[in-house]
């Protein structure tokens, strides 16, 4: 498949498998059948596309650039709304499971997640200390994986049960030693303790 005229960055299938979107440097996404035939090109981005991934549901694609922008396309190749308003450029973009939550790596080290349904940021994910370069969720989405520039994998957790107990299990002692305060997190950890039984 040719028809690039720069350097091709990100690739990814429609769930369907009858589609294949390409990214590249010469700033548009194309969108290509199987048989290799060009079905249509995106224009939008004023920069290089970096990242490109079709939501589970099949019902958008969302591209990244270095135009510090991200766009989201239907299928048809119309463009659905821009998420911009930030000050790096965009390395990667990935689907939650239940194609709400959309979620982006960028040169300033951080992830950005966002909600499909009205477009508002989330939540920013603080841990890295240099470029997010690729990102991905677990199929359950229970996890999101990202990589840096500095060879470094962290993996975030986003099962709230999970979370919930290994919170309580962090307090134990403290809740041990002070039966009397802070009755919330006594009544929610014990709750949390009796779910596991």
């Amino acid at each position: 498949m040719t028809g690039h005229t720069g350097k091709v960055t990100s690739v990814s299938f429609s769930p369907n498998g009858q589609t294949l979107a390409s990214a590249s440097d010469d700033k548009t996404i194309k969108l290509w059948s199987l048989h290799g035939q060009l079905k249509r090109t995106l224009t939008g981005h004023t920069g290089k596309v970096t990242s490109v991934s079709f939501s589970p549901d099949g019902q958008t694609l969302g591209s990244a650039s270095d135009d510090k922008t991200i766009k989201l396309w239907s299928l048809d190749g119309q463009l659905k709304r821009t998420l911009d308003g930030y000050s790096a450029a965009f390395t990667s973009v990935t689907f939650s499971s239940d194609s709400k939550i959309l979620a982006s790596g960028s040169d300033d080290a951080t992830i950005k997640l966002w909600r499909l349904d009205n477009s508002q940021p989330l939540s920013t994910l603080i841990g890295h200390n240099y470029a997010v370069n690729s990102i991905s969720f677990s199929p359950d989405s229970n996890t999101l994986v990202a990589a840096d520039a500095n060879n470094k994998i962290i993996l975030w957790n986003f099962n709230l049960d999970n979370l919930l107990a290994k919170s309580c299990q962090l307090v134990h002692d403290y809740l041990k030693t002070n039966p009397n305060n802070d009755n919330d997190i006594h009544m929610t950890c014990k709750a949390a303790h009796s779910d596991e039984d």
